[in-house]
């Protein structure tokens, strides 16, 4: 009717789920699934893309669901999977995102830092991502990303190690997240 406006419909962001990452290298499960949980919060922190939670996407650790059965479940435009391995010093992130209707590989790409750089390689993940899926990275989050330091790999060890204990809620759990968590910050305030 005459004098009525109407709000244009907002834009659909896209969006995906990170699956917990492979481990194809005897790793402890405590770095896999830290490692998964800090690129879901890279990710996170890019306005232009809908992530879905840690939660939802630990539901299919181990699963051998179809990727667009998991995204159909999730409602999710994107599925981001890979592995992760730690060579001597190095960490070696190997990820793919592929579009799950139809079935698509977009990307694939392979990454590699020293290990005391850990925080650089998951923020290049999260920009090559958002990349993949054309989604724009504003200026400020492009300086977000990029502005990262050197981590005492120790520290961020232990970091891993209290964020594993702290996702279980026991209270002994928590109690050795609590210790894993004064040890990193001992060791890299």
């Amino acid at each position: 009717t005459a004098g009525e406006t109407v709000a244009p419909a907002a834009a659909k962001l896209p969006s995906l789920v990170v699956l917990p990452l492979s481990n194809f290298a005897d790793e402890p499960e405590y770095f896999v699934d830290g490692m998964t949980d800090s690129l879901i919060s890279a990710l996170a922190r890019i306005q232009g893309v809908r992530v879905i939670s840690r939660q939802s996407a630990m539901h299919y650790k181990d699963s051998k669901k179809l990727l667009p059965e998991i995204a159909k479940e999730l409602g999710v435009d994107f599925v981001v999977e890979g592995s992760v391995a730690r060579i001597a010093d190095r960490v070696r992130l190997n990820a793919q995102v592929v579009q799950a209707d139809p079935e698509t590989t977009l990307w694939s790409e392979s990454f590699e830092r020293a290990t005391a750089d850990v925080l650089a390689l998951q923020n290049t993940f999260a920009s090559a991502i958002a990349s993949a899926i054309h989604v724009q990275v504003s200026p400020v989050e492009q300086s977000r990303l990029a502005a990262t330091k050197s981590i005492d790999p120790d520290a961020y060890e232990a970091y891993l190690q209290g964020r594993y204990y702290g996702n279980q809620f026991s209270e002994e759990a928590l109690r050795k997240a609590q210790g894993y968590f004064e040890r990193a910050v001992a060791k890299d305030p």
